[in-house]
């Protein structure tokens, strides 16, 4: 599965945006999992950087962020597939950095 949607400048602003409101909470403001409410749910939140995610297809992200994943709720019905793509070009692009 691909993003049907051209990745493009705006697209990591928006990521980011939607990464801030409801991903770093878990998952940590640069995608370590070191997130203080991800400490509380027993299992760690994903690492983006780690190479158990760096080597997924950007498919299978999409479908763990739609459909949920371990402690993860399913974001199928909180953000448009449109947004779900943002996110997953957000986590690329966290993931590429130390």
């Amino acid at each position: 599965m691909k993003s049907p949607y051209h990745e493009e400048p705006l697209t990591l602003a928006q990521g980011e945006d939607l990464f801030s409101l409801y991903c770093a909470s878990c998952h940590g403001d640069t995608g370590y999992g070191d997130g203080a409410a991800g400490g509380a749910l027993g299992q760690k939140p994903a690492n983006f950087h780690d190479t158990l995610v760096t080597k997924q297809s950007n498919g299978a992200l999409f479908w763990k962020l739609s459909n949920g994943k371990g402690n993860m709720p399913p974001f199928q019905d909180v953000f448009t597939a449109e947004q779900r793509w943002q996110l997953i070009a957000y986590v690329r692009q966290l993931g590429k950095t130390d």
